[in-house]
């Protein structure tokens, strides 16, 4: 184990830790003197090489954020892009990526390497991966990059833009970004301020724009049953797709016991349209994916909850048995990242977001992945039973296959260890609560009983 790699990197998921290597580097990592009073994780991969030979490159990559109290006592906020490496490997990847600065004619921040800790950061903005960040985030540089012919102000007050606003909605590194823009016109004419999306990928995002496009073109055959934001272009140069801002808040701010009925109808009635949608998707997800994942993480749960080994070890074979008994499964497109925090609510109406994680899979799995964050949600017992039988009951009698308990439970039982496994690896104050709330499901579900009868 001394020579795993991910014991080596183990300290670096320490909050604490970190935070007292990075506080005397603090200038030359954000550019200013100050005192760092927090320090979260909101991003972990770790990539371990399989081959022997190939170990040396293993790596563990996090997001830190940091709020930091600067000398005139007031607080800032950053966020430092990290990636550790074994050994001198971080001299040799600082290096490569110095190198291909120089090819690339790179203007943005560049990387800063502590070699005592073999370890590479990046100051948000720059990212080695999306190099178009920092000028999407500009708001100086940034209308440059509006799609054509795109008016951000009504076409009866033709006002210069007077002021952007812009906020990070959502950013995963080296992979994607979502950003949020409010433009300002003329502050004396009403309406005359614009919201608009970015959402800026590492590689092609032609696939989630085609995808956007025919899903909003449906929506608009039926507007009774399915909402979504108006794509407006894809920018090939940037790997940007920009689609107009709609109005609402998060439904998880919006619902309660006197309107969780029609909401949660629109949800399930929404995502059982999408899943049967012909939308693009070029992966499929099959279940020995999911297994293959449950394995890995629930051996390392096992080691920081011992007592509930035996519970992970057993699950683990019920799994396995089940997703080889349950025979021939529905594949449809499935959203691959459905939770309440994708849905916008306006009135009576639900806007459905985020279509990047779209595959060919299970749809359960969308269905158990929703039922299992609410349990994540700061909804009571009571009210959570509540919502998930209206969902569930809007989504199955909008849809031809059967809506079977056990594959249900068995999806939850997957979504459920991500939960917590995210949560340990981010060292969340809340994971052993988390644990403990993923042991009571087990205890409720069929996956709890010895036999299971066919669904």
């Amino acid at each position: 184990m001394q020579n795993e790699p991910a014991t080596v990197f183990e300290k670096f998921h320490d909050p604490t830790w970190v935070k007292l290597r990075l506080q005397h580097r603090l200038p030359n990592i954000v550019g200013y003197e100050g005192i760092i009073q927090h320090c979260d994780i909101s991003y972990l991969h770790y990539k371990r090489y399989l081959k022997p030979r190939s170990l040396h490159k293993s790596f563990l990559a996090l997001c830190y954020e940091l709020s930091i109290t600067d000398d005139h006592g007031y607080i800032q906020h950053s966020t430092i892009f990290a990636k550790v490496y074994l050994g001198d490997q971080s001299r040799l990847e600082y290096a490569k990526l110095m190198e291909e600065r120089v090819t690339q004619n790179a203007t943005d921040q560049q990387p800063l390497h502590l070699a005592d800790l073999n370890m590479i950061v990046w100051l948000f903005p720059s990212d080695p991966s999306l190099p178009q960040l920092p000028g999407l985030l500009d708001p100086s540089r940034v209308i440059h990059y509006f799609p054509p012919g795109y008016c951000p102000v009504p076409l009866t007050h033709p006002t210069p833009i007077f002021q952007v606003t812009r906020h990070v909605v959502h950013y995963r590194p080296e992979c994607r970004c979502t950003i949020r823009y409010y433009l300002q016109g003329d502050p004396t004419i009403p309406d005359s301020t614009v919201m608009l999306f970015a959402k800026t990928f590492k590689d092609d995002g032609r696939e989630i724009f085609q995808r956007m496009e025919m899903l909003w073109n449906l929506s608009q055959q039926n507007p009774n049953t399915i909402k979504v934001p108006k794509p407006l272009s894809y920018d090939e140069s940037i790997h940007t797709i920009w689609q107009e801002g709609v109005p609402g808040l998060p439904l998880s701010e919006v619902i309660q016991p006197t309107n969780y009925h029609d909401y949660l109808q629109s949800v399930g009635r929404g995502l059982a349209i999408l899943q049967q949608s012909p939308l693009p998707s070029s992966s499929t997800i099959f279940s020995h994916d999911h297994v293959m994942e449950f394995h890995k993480k629930a051996q390392k749960l096992s080691q920081v909850f011992p007592s509930g080994s035996e519970v992970l070890q057993k699950l683990g074979g019920k799994l396995e048995d089940l997703a080889l008994s349950d025979g021939p499964i529905p594949t449809q497109l499935i959203h691959g990242d459905f939770h309440i925090g994708q849905l916008l609510a306006d009135n009576t109406q639900v806007t459905f977001f985020d279509l990047d994680e779209c595959a060919m899979g299970d749809p359960l799995q969308d269905v158990a992945n929703f039922l299992v964050d609410l349990h994540f949600q700061k909804f009571s017992s009571g009210f959570r039973q509540q919502m998930t039988e209206s969902f569930v009951k809007a989504y199955t009698a909008s849809v031809p296959w059967d809506v079977s308990e056990r594959r249900l439970d068995w999806h939850a039982a997957i979504q459920f260890t991500n939960k917590v496994y995210r949560s340990f690896i981010q060292r969340k104050p809340s994971f052993e609560e988390d644990f403990d709330r993923f042991m009571n499901f087990l205890k409720q579900s069929s996956l709890s009983t010895t036999e299971h009868a066919n669904p």
